[in-house]
């Protein structure tokens, strides 16, 4: 019943943005989206969605810790609300507050375990404190649900790394190569670790395929 009045005193609002929109142009647009909701928090202040929803707008207007602020109150209503737990994992990240990330991150998966962008955000939180093979699990699991992600494979195979875990970073970057075989940034980390292993054969090799990719 909350959630459909939250979106009934939405309805009614929202020809502001339309107006500003017209007017301002998309930065004025995504001003007014946050006036109009602001006034729905004001009529209905218990209404976590509000909140949210609220964060969001200010998220989108470069406004971060006005984005935490709406957050956390969505939490303070509803402790178990998934969206603004993974939300504030995020604002964290970006103000460089890794342990706010990762505690939002960890909370947001105790109710999602399968949500791989928590992973991913655990996994960015833990790699910028240096905790490598922790950040190392978390990317693993994000690789568990989306296992043809070029991109999750590249973050799983540098925490390897990063740990000295050199063979599973190789076998990580590979994955990379089985996907794309045309993408440098594999075969440049693959030599690297090559490198770093004294096997100067095989990072020969893959710096030769990634000279000819730099000729495509």
């Amino acid at each position: 019943m909350k959630r459909k009045r939250f979106w009934i005193l939405l309805l009614v609002l929202c020809v502001v943005v339309i107006v500003w929109a017209v007017r301002w142009g998309k930065t004025g647009a995504t001003k007014g989206a946050g006036g109009v909701l602001e006034q729905v928090v004001r009529i209905d202040p218990n209404d976590a969605d509000a909140h949210v929803h609220l964060g969001d707008a200010y998220y989108d207007s470069n406004d971060i810790e006005a984005a935490i602020r709406s957050y956390e109150q969505a939490t303070r209503i509803d402790p178990k609300h998934f969206e603004a737990r993974w939300r504030l994992a995020d604002c964290y990240w970006e103000l460089g507050k890794y342990e706010e990330c990762i505690e939002h991150s960890k909370m947001a998966l105790l109710m999602k375990p399968d949500f791989t962008y928590g992973h991913i955000a655990l996994g960015f939180g833990l790699m910028d404190l240096g905790r490598y093979e922790e950040a190392a699990e978390a990317f693993r699991k994000s690789v568990e649900l989306e296992p043809d992600v070029v991109g999750l494979n590249l973050l799983l195979g540098k925490a390897y790394a990063k740990s000295g875990l050199s063979e599973d970073a190789i076998a990580a970057y590979k994955q990379v190569t089985n996907i794309d075989t045309n993408r440098p940034q594999a075969h440049y980390n693959l030599g690297e670790v090559y490198l770093q292993l004294g096997n100067t054969d095989l990072a020969l090799k893959e710096y030769k395929i990634l000279k000819g990719l730099d000729k495509v």
